[in-house]
């Protein structure tokens, strides 16, 4: 009876002490993956960084990258089913066909980062289906929806590797391509460049410059903000139908979301 009040007490102290260590750096605390995982990706990255990026170890650090995530495909079959399932559905929802078969390949050659799990679990299955969503007005409100529920499920259930970068770069991908194809303006783009793209190319650059994992995606006040800015990004756009877009939803358009041959024909008219 000792045993388990002993285990319940060191998990608190724990949880505790991941809590400090956030609020006193700045930064979430280190994320926990299985050691086989972490010494792969810092061993190629550091065979890379020895033989300074010449075409050959480029070469050799995809290869072993390919033959790694096959590994991982093999050990993890049912999240493998669970992906190409959750992708397969955002293509007949007419999501980014290049952003969804990017995201597909993306979270399929990572499945390591599930560690013993073998379902990537309903916290990850938001962030993949957030990442390639179409651009569209339902989509925007749907982005924030499940930022906002993959979170309170990652805490109830407890949170993954996989997810801690799923997370961001599901971000990353959907408002990068709202910036792309939707109505706003400069100051909305460089927002979204300065809270999702500028930070992601940053981290994915130290990886290969340092020659092993960062643990830290994103800082706790970047990822506060972004949560913010996505609130805010998603009102703008949903209030935001000037005479022109009505004009041209009652002629059977799509709002402001809409693909460029349609703005094309509106502004014939």
């Amino acid at each position: 009876m000792i045993l388990p009040a002993v285990d319940v007490d060191r998990r608190i102290r724990a949880k505790w002490a991941r809590r400090l260590y956030a609020v006193s750096s700045g930064q979430r605390p280190p994320i926990e993956r299985r050691s086989d995982s972490r010494l792969f990706v810092d061993g190629v990255l550091l065979n890379l960084k020895r033989e300074r990026y010449r075409p050959s170890a480029w070469g050799r650090f995809v290869v072993a990258s390919s033959i790694r995530s096959l590994e991982q495909i093999a050990e993890h079959e049912r999240a493998s089913v669970e992906i190409v399932g959750i992708f397969a559905m955002l293509v007949i929802l007419r999501g980014g066909r290049a952003r969804t078969a990017a995201a597909c390949l993306l979270a399929i050659t990572h499945l390591g980062l599930l560690g013993d799990r073998r379902s990537i679990g309903l916290a990850n299955a938001l962030s993949l289906f957030r990442a390639s969503l179409p651009v569209r007005r339902w989509a925007v409100l749907t982005a924030v929806g499940t930022d906002l529920a993959d979170g309170l499920v990652a805490r109830r259930a407890g949170p993954t590797a996989f997810g801690s970068y799923a997370d961001p770069l599901a971000d990353l991908a959907f408002w990068t391509a709202v910036a792309l194809c939707g109505p706003i303006g400069r100051p909305e783009r460089l927002a979204i460049l300065g809270l999702w793209t500028v930070p992601a190319a940053a981290i994915t650059a130290g990886y290969f410059v340092a020659g092993r994992s960062i643990d830290y995606p994103r800082p706790v006040l970047v990822r506060r903000a972004s949560a913010i800015a996505q609130a805010l990004l998603a009102l703008r756009l949903i209030l935001r139908v000037d005479h022109r877009e009505r004009a041209f939803t009652r002629l059977g358009g799509r709002g402001p979301f809409r693909s460029a041959t349609e703005r094309m024909s509106a502004a014939r008219t």
